[in-house]
């Protein structure tokens, strides 16, 4: 069966803007300030985690040229929450 090329430098790179985000976002919430994030303030550190693990899945196949040379209607398709997702297995497994 074949496999597409996955572009790992790029989700690499999503992955570790969502970690970062996360990161804040858990230092806040594990710090002596936690009491004063908002559901504002938390909707905007989510949403722009969700927007790089999104970026991750739907552009793995892209080309570094696709990347380089982003249109909108891409940076649309790929911020989109993913459809062809079904079954993510048990909480804590990773499939390889």
């Amino acid at each position: 069966m074949y496999e597409p090329i996955m572009n790992t430098e790029y989700i690499a790179f999503n992955v570790a803007e969502a970690r970062e985000e996360l990161n804040c976002l858990l230092s806040l919430l594990n710090g002596p300030q936690a009491d004063e994030l908002t559901e504002i303030g938390l909707r905007v550190s989510l949403a722009h985690a969700y927007h790089h693990i999104n970026f991750a899945w739907n552009s793995r196949h892209t080309t570094r040229h696709q990347v380089e040379n982003l249109q909108q209607s891409d940076f649309d398709k790929w911020r989109a929450s993913p459809t062809d997702i079904d079954d993510w297995g048990y909480p804590g497994t990773l499939y390889l």
